[in-house]
C-alpha cells in the first residue's frame, strides 16, 4: 500500500512537472490615440504572465501591419510574479481622414514551449487638421443689370449650400466684372477662401 502511494505521488509530481500552461495576457485590449500623436510616443503597455515557465516570457509583434504602426520597447521581467511587460510605441504618423480610424495590433507571448497571441484594437481620435476645400479654384457667373441703385451688400451666401444669391437689384455698367471673396469655415475655425467673379450683362 505504501509503495502504491509513493508511486502515485511520483506520477502526480511528474505530471505537474510536464504540464506547461500557456502565457496569459493581462493588458488592455484597446487603446485610444489622437491622430496628431508624435512618432516615438508610448501609447500603451503590453503585459503577459506565465507562472510555470519554463523560460522567461518573450513578447513579440507577429505581423507586418502591426510592425508598421508600432514597436515594442525593452522588456521588463518581474521574476516573483513571472510576468513580462513592454511599452507599445507609435512607429508612424497617423491620419484618420484618409486611413481607417480603427486598426488591429497583434502580439504574442512565448515561454519557450507555448505561445499565446492577443489582438489589441487601436482607435484613432480625429483632430481638426484639414481646412475646408472648394471644388474649384475660382467661380464666375453672369447677372443682368437693373436701373435701381447699387446696393453695397447685394449678395447673400447660403451658409450650408454655398449658393450665392442677389439680395437686391444691381446698377453698374454692362460688361463690368464684380469681384468678391467667399470664405468657408469649419467648426474648428479652419478657413479657406475662393475668388468669385460676377459679370454684369
Amino acid at each position: 500500500m505504501k509503495l502504491l502511494l509513493v508511486s502515485l505521488l511520483i506520477c502526480l509530481i511528474f505530471a505537474l512537472a510536464i504540464c506547461n500552461n500557456a502565457p496569459v495576457f493581462r493588458s488592455r485590449r484597446f487603446l485610444i490615440v489622437r491622430e496628431d500623436t508624435k512618432i516615438g510616443t508610448v501609447i500603451g503597455k503590453l503585459t503577459a504572465v506565465d507562472p510555470d515557465g519554463p523560460e522567461n516570457l518573450v513578447l513579440n509583434i507577429t505581423d507586418d501591419a502591426t510592425a508598421e504602426l508600432v514597436m515594442l520597447g525593452p522588456m521588463m521581467t518581474d521574476v516573483p510574479i513571472h510576468s513580462s511587460t513592454a511599452d507599445i510605441i507609435l512607429n508612424t504618423t497617423l491620419d484618420r481622414d484618409y486611413e481607417p480610424s480603427s486598426r488591429k495590433l497583434v502580439f504574442e507571448a512565448t515561454d519557450g514551449e507555448t505561445t499565446t497571441t492577443v489582438t489589441v484594437t487601436l482607435n484613432i481620435d480625429d483632430v481638426n487638421d484639414n481646412a475646408p476645400q472648394f471644388t474649384q479654384t475660382s467661380y464666375s457667373a453672369k447677372i443682368a443689370s437693373t436701373k435701381d441703385l447699387f446696393a453695397f451688400q447685394a449678395f447673400d451666401v447660403n451658409l450650408y449650400t454655398g449658393l450665392i444669391a442677389v439680395k437686391m437689384p444691381l446698377v453698374t455698367q454692362k460688361g463690368r466684372d464684380l469681384h468678391m471673396k467667399v470664405i468657408a469655415t469649419d467648426g474648428g475655425g479652419l478657413q479657406t477662401s475662393v475668388d468669385v467673379t460676377i459679370t454684369v450683362t
